[in-house]
């Protein structure tokens, strides 16, 4: 981010930040800790269930610290409205409804907490993976240690050989896994008018084809995360 700052001061863009998997993550900024959504000119977060701080249903949020976008974001948020039933621009319906609000406020308290048990999770996985001898024999990589909050894990991927079938034999052990994500943008149909094909973005191509999010969430067990290392340490010693 202290790159990206220099380099929209050099030519003067804006900076959205995409905060969804990344809600109560910060980092350092010319000295001062700020956190991720309060960095750039817009910060567009998701209240999803399943992010770090998830709403009962669906929902987003977004920051900025400049009025005259706040006053935009407002109006495309509700039709385009300024003014009830005067339309200035296409806007869209957007609006939090107070159910959400009243959840997010009250799980709001317990962000930092979770944060940190994710955190102590995703070292516990390290931990173990490393010690599986895993790495390197099945596995291609696995997330750096993180005792800081640039990273509070929302997922923890990781990279691996042979990851669907991984994923079936992970799924027949009764273990959930993900994958995020499997297919890159320039290849979705949606953006085939763009004219990319296979092998343009060598690095997104492979990578959707090694991630995998094992098991990860503020309560999860030691005893449980220990369950899933040995059913990945099964699969690849089968």
């Amino acid at each position: 981010m202290n790159e990206l700052i220099a380099l929209a001061r050099k030519y003067r863009f804006k900076i959205i930040e995409d905060v969804a998997q990344a809600c109560g993550a910060r980092i350092s900024v010319a000295g001062e800790e700020r956190f991720a959504g309060a960095i750039g000119d817009l910060g567009c977060f998701s209240f999803f269930p399943s992010k770090t701080l998830g709403a009962f249903g669906d929902g987003g949020l977004v920051t900025t610290p400049d009025p005259d976008l706040a006053e935009k974001v407002r109006m495309l948020r509700m039709h385009g409205e300024r003014t009830k039933y005067y339309h200035e621009v296409m806007g869209i319906n957007s609006r939090l409804d107070s159910l959400q609000a009243a959840v997010l406020s009250v799980k709001q308290r317990f962000l930092e907490q979770w944060c940190q048990n994710r955190i102590a999770k995703a070292q516990a996985y390290y931990r173990l993976l490393r010690q599986s001898g895993l790495v390197g024999n099945g596995l291609i990589g696995i997330p750096e240690l993180s005792s800081d909050h640039s990273h509070v894990f929302n997922n923890y991927v990781i990279r691996v050989e042979r990851r669907d079938e991984l994923k079936q034999f992970l799924a027949r052990s009764g273990i959930q896994s993900e994958i995020y994500y499997p297919l890159p943008l320039h290849l979705q149909n949606c953006f085939a008018h763009l004219g990319y094909k296979r092998g343009d973005f060598p690095n997104a191509e492979t990578l959707g084809e090694q991630v995998l999010a094992l098991p990860l969430y503020p309560e999860i067990t030691l005893e449980q995360q220990e369950t899933v290392v040995k059913a990945v340490s099964a699969f690849y010693r089968s």
